[in-house]
């Protein structure tokens, strides 16, 4: 293999490495410990987030640890080491690049790096689906400067557009509600526009696309609930969370609870109603997470690359076991 490719090959093997080991931390970190429902609403956003993007930082940081004693011994910070084996060990260095040729491990560890592209493209599909259902509403809508009103005699609510979202109101809502529930669920809506909900929600399903199946649907489902109810305490902030409860309520006791398609994350059927009820009429003060968790987390990661960048003689040498396995 010529030299430049097998540089590549084994950066590629690294980030595989270090994006399946994401992921498994990300599976572990999706249990109560970390995303307890008594939690704040925000600190579950952020925690989800932060889960969702473990697997990208993971491949970055396997990817950081193996080529930052390359970049040090360019600079002449180090020793260079690479004469002194060889230049047949794979060595992760960018004067004296590696010749190799894939054994039958790397060639299946290299092959795994597809099975995330696959989930990105499923999420661009759904992604078109979903602008071309919001673009037929849209159509058959008529509209205000910040409101659309649609004809659908099911009562839903949601946000239409990433970067200016506007409220997308069907007619069945405002004929269920009453003046002051409308008011409460449109200050729902922009609660949710002003956290920026729509993008957060859209970025989150691409970082999702390489978790666990299991996995990616407790994280978009804890994601769903903390949103609900962070804009919930939006509107109970302004003392209107009791008219935002009556409203819930109606909507559950009309016929029309059937799911709305997935275009709609935003809608009152995309999270635990029930809950959010409780939570409003009840007034629930919820546990404000510290971050000292998560900054040990960072300090534990950071521990881990700088673990592996110092002895990178050694994984060299477990990289070549895998690369000539």
């Amino acid at each position: 293999m010529i030299e430049a490719a097998g540089l590549v090959s084994i950066t590629g093997v690294a980030g595989i490495i270090g994006l399946a080991a994401g992921i498994v931390a990300s599976a572990v970190g999706t249990k109560k410990l970390l995303l307890a429902d008594s939690f704040a609403p925000g600190a579950r956003c952020r925690r989800v987030e932060q889960l969702a993007l473990l697997p990208w930082a993971g491949a970055m940081l396997g990817v950081t640890a193996l080529l930052l004693p390359a970049l040090l011994k360019l600079a002449g910070l180090i020793d260079d080491h690479c004469l002194t084996h060889g230049l047949h060990h794979p060595h992760f260095c960018l004067r004296h690049l590696p010749t190799i040729a894939p054994g039958p491990v790397m060639t299946i560890v290299l092959l795994s790096g597809a099975i995330p592209v696959f989930g990105l493209i499923r999420v661009a599909f759904a992604g078109v689906r979903e602008a071309r259902l919001l673009a037929g509403i849209k159509r058959m809508a008529w509209s205000t400067h910040s409101v659309i009103r649609t004809e659908l005699d099911a009562p839903r609510a949601f946000l239409f557009g990433l970067r200016r979202p506007r409220i997308v109101l069907s007619a069945g809502l405002l004929r269920l509600l009453t003046p002051a529930e409308r008011r409460a669920v449109v200050r729902h809506e922009i609660a949710h526009a002003r956290a920026g909900d729509p993008a957060r929600r859209f970025i989150l399903g691409f970082l999702l696309a390489v978790h666990l199946p299991q996995s990616r649907k407790r994280l978009q489902r804890h994601w769903n609930q903390a949103a609900e109810e962070r804009a919930d305490d939006c509107v109970a902030d302004r003392g209107q969370g009791l008219e935002l409860a009556s409203a819930l309520v109606r909507v559950l006791r009309t016929r029309h609870a059937a799911p709305m398609p997935a275009a709609h994350p935003l809608a009152i059927d995309s999270a635990d109603v029930a809950r959010r009820i409780r939570r409003l009429v009840d007034e629930a003060r919820d546990i404000h997470v510290s971050p000292r968790l998560e900054y040990v987390f960072a300090a534990a990661v950071l521990f881990v690359v700088v673990t592996i960048a110092s002895g990178h003689h050694t994984t060299e040498t477990i990289t070549g076991w895998i690369i000539g396995g």
